[in-house]
């Protein structure tokens, strides 16, 4: 609440940090602003206005838990490209899933172990996610087919019925195949002013 109180305030202080150095597009000369990390990055933008938090409550009661969920927040004001540049980001993906899938087929419960991931992806998320999924299958041939199962691409704003609806999906990939595993990988903007 603090910081959306310091934006009405001074909006022009909050212009000066999400921008960039108009040569060269770098941070602003004292200001670092990069993705927020792990799922509390992205459940709530201000406290009551949930960003993923009702996709991650619902995920919750059909089983999930943050051993099933990667959030991977990106730079929403660079292209896909220049995330990887500045950020490595594609390339930290890719390990983050093999560590997600890899490591869960060595896993002693059964209950862990998953062949592939799903991933959610999100207005910009989107484009960005195919972008990443070229950049994985350039790099390594046969990536995304042996890492990825599906997709689900949302183009709207998450509100209770689009939440309902992924869940939905989610439980028809359940009862399509009750032994599959299913992981899932939420695509999000998000970011932190240090």
């Amino acid at each position: 609440a603090a910081m959306i109180a310091k934006l009405l305030q001074d909006p022009g202080c909050y212009l000066d940090h999400v921008g960039f150095d108009p040569v060269d597009t770098s941070d602003p000369e004292g200001v670092r602003l990069r993705p927020g990390s792990g799922i509390d990055s992205a459940d709530y933008l201000v406290p009551n206005f949930w960003v993923w938090a009702k996709i991650l409550r619902n995920l919750a009661d059909v089983g999930f838990d943050a051993n099933d969920i990667f959030l991977a927040g990106f730079d929403w004001r660079l292209s896909p490209e220049d995330n990887e540049r500045r950020d490595h980001y594609f390339s930290k993906l890719m390990k983050n899933i093999e560590v997600l899938v890899d490591g869960a087929a060595l896993s002693a419960d059964k209950s862990r172990r998953r062949k592939r991931v799903i991933m959610l992806a999100h207005s910009y998320g989107g484009l960005v996610q195919l972008k990443f999924l070229n950049f994985a299958d350039r790099v390594q041939p046969g990536w995304t087919h042996r890492y990825v199962d599906s997709i689900v691409f949302i183009g709207t704003p998450v509100d209770d019925m689009v939440a309902n609806l992924i869940i939905a999906q989610l439980l028809f990939l359940q009862m399509d195949d009750p032994d599959k595993d299913i992981s899932v990988y939420i695509n999000t903007p998000g970011g932190s002013v240090t």
